[in-house]
């Protein structure tokens, strides 16, 4: 599934458990597996030497390849599409350029795909790809600027690269899993309160899954039409093994903590959108502090009253698992 979006062998109960930890996305072909594919392909050439634009011309095709190998369906359009915005982050700095291969993006999906436009799928995929590029980097920013004011004082030292990318890692799925969060509640009127945990707790064994399973997949195709013994494909995904084993692991103990339910639909859609603007309004323009504080003294007055009138519930319940 973490390959190809291929589910047929997992078990019902595992399905929920990923639904409930908000790591389904990793058993569907998505951005991640995009990413994934696309940044293996810079990384590899950019340390072989080779300059940024080529390890990006590599990042492209590597991109048309693994859309061809998982074959033209909506989703894998949609991710790779999503994809070719990624490469523009990666490109340029620019957000009014980000924007405007996102624009692209989107028209490109709405002609050669008409009736995806009005789904959910669509617009989370929209919405996370805009987190990701454009709020992501702008709170890593944020973070690694307080990060490093934290190691000069204490540690008389500058972060190392494996904390920073540490940080982005976070930042990355703190911001996909935020800006969709309201289409999600419209969706389904649930919120997980592990969704970021498990997708930074299983962050590192994505990628190999992932890369092994694509190396794995024609070596496979091959020992079984030829004289090869069964036991070379095997062979070939055991790499695979301890890191799948681990995202399982952590879907099957996290999906035991509770989440939140709500009514669903365009109220709580919209006060989480206010929620949400707010929360970036009072980090990027935190000065104004005495403004921000009466507009989440309003905001926390339409909670209340709105919950207290019954126009909006707040439950508890655990995800059903089998």
């Amino acid at each position: 599934g973490t390959v190809v979006g291929d589910v047929s062998m997992q078990t019902p109960a595992s399905r929920e458990d990923f639904i409930a930890t908000g790591l389904s996305h990793l058993t569907a072909v998505s951005g991640a597996n995009v990413a994934i594919v696309t940044g293996a392909a810079v990384a590899a050439c950019l340390t072989l030497g080779f300059h940024r634009r080529w390890a990006l011309t590599a990042a492209a095709v590597a991109l048309a390849g693994y859309v061809a190998l998982v074959g033209p369906e909506p989703s894998v359009l949609r991710a790779g599409v999503m994809g070719t915005v990624g490469l523009v982050a990666m490109l340029t700095a620019h957000w009014s350029d980000i924007l405007a291969a996102l624009s692209a993006a989107v028209i490109v999906l709405s002609l050669l795909m008409p009736g995806q436009v009005v789904t959910y799928a669509f617009c989370l995929s929209v919405i996370a790809t805009l987190g990701i590029v454009v709020l992501s980097p702008w709170i890593a920013k944020k973070v690694l600027r307080g990060w490093k004011q934290v190691c000069e004082c204490h540690w008389d030292r500058f972060p190392t690269q494996a904390e920073a990318i540490l940080v982005r890692m976070v930042c990355v799925a703190i911001a996909a899993d935020i800006v969709t969060l309201p289409i999600i509640v419209h969706m389904t009127g649930k919120i997980s309160i592990v969704a970021v945990v498990a997708n930074v707790a299983v962050a590192w064994a994505v990628p190999i899954v992932t890369l092994t399973g694509l190396l794995a997949a024609p070596l496979c195709a091959l020992a079984t039409h030829t004289v090869l013994p069964d036991w070379f494909g095997r062979l070939t995904l055991a790499p695979a093994a301890p890191p799948a084993n681990w995202i399982v692991w952590v879907a099957d103990h996290l999906a035991r903590i509770p989440m939140i339910l709500t009514p669903g639909g365009w109220p709580w859609t919209l006060l989480l959108l206010a929620n949400l603007a707010l929360s970036i309004a009072t980090i990027r323009w935190w000065r104004s502090w005495r403004f921000w504080r009466w507009s989440w003294l309003f905001l926390g007055l339409i909670w209340a009253f709105a919950w207290r009138w019954g126009i909006l519930s707040f439950d508890i319940s655990y995800p059903v698992t089998m």
